[in-house]
């Protein structure tokens, strides 16, 4: 029988997981030096890689969607 975790860290990528944890570790530590640079730089490209995936799962799920109400009604 096989561990509980093992299922899943073999479907999530190595470095998905180097990445979610990199940006917490970079926040605090500009935190922690009082790297307001670092901290707005950081802001502004959280909110834009967010904008980008919002963007482009609207694409993916728009369409279905919006068929998807249409054959409800």
């Amino acid at each position: 029988m096989s561990e509980p975790g093992q299922a899943l860290a073999g479907r999530v990528s190595r470095w998905y997981v180097d990445a979610a944890v990199f940006a917490p570790v970079m926040m605090v530590l500009a935190i922690q030096y009082g790297s307001d640079w670092l901290l707005n730089f950081l802001h502004v490209m959280t909110g834009a890689l967010w904008t980008g995936i919002d963007l482009f799962m609207t694409t993916l799920h728009g369409h279905e969607n919006k068929y998807r109400t249409l054959n409800q009604e």
